[in-house]
């Protein structure tokens, strides 16, 4: 039986066939690239702000600029928590129809709900707008 909780959930189901459709990739890793600005990691409120990280950047230019998790694995394997190298090998094996060209990462965010989603220009807004002029269909979600 299926528990009235169920109905309250909110379901997106896919509309177009993943191999007909653009996907972009959101970490919360703190992810930035090499010679970009890294997020402030000695506010004691967190960083609200995002990184714009091309999908086809080298992965060896990525930073990471987040004092809230430990590196090791991701220095070893930045597919962990970035995983461009599993959704490159999907689009070429036609399981994809074709990556953003803009992926994105957020810092750690602490308490800046508001600098987030409180005001149409919070950083939220701003990342929603830019993957609607990307026409992505898809975000995979990675948190930190």
């Amino acid at each position: 039986a299926v528990s009235a909780d169920n109905d309250r959930i909110p379901w997106a189901p896919f509309e177009n066939p993943l191999a007909e459709s653009c996907l972009a990739l959101v970490s919360t890793a703190g992810f930035y690239l090499e010679g970009d600005e890294p997020f402030d990691v000695d506010s004691a409120r967190g960083d609200a702000g995002f990184r714009i990280i091309p999908s086809n950047a080298e992965k060896a230019s990525l930073k990471i600029a987040h004092t809230h998790y430990p590196h090791a694995r991701v220095k070893k394997d930045v597919n962990v928590l970035f995983p461009v190298d599993r959704l490159r090998e999907l689009v070429q094996a036609g399981v994809i129809g074709r990556l953003s060209p803009a992926f994105y990462s957020f810092g750690f965010g602490g308490d800046l709900v508001n600098e987030f989603i409180g005001h149409p220009d919070g950083s939220a807004h701003q990342l929603a707008k830019k993957l609607i002029a990307d026409e992505v269909d898809y975000v995979i979600m990675v948190p930190a």
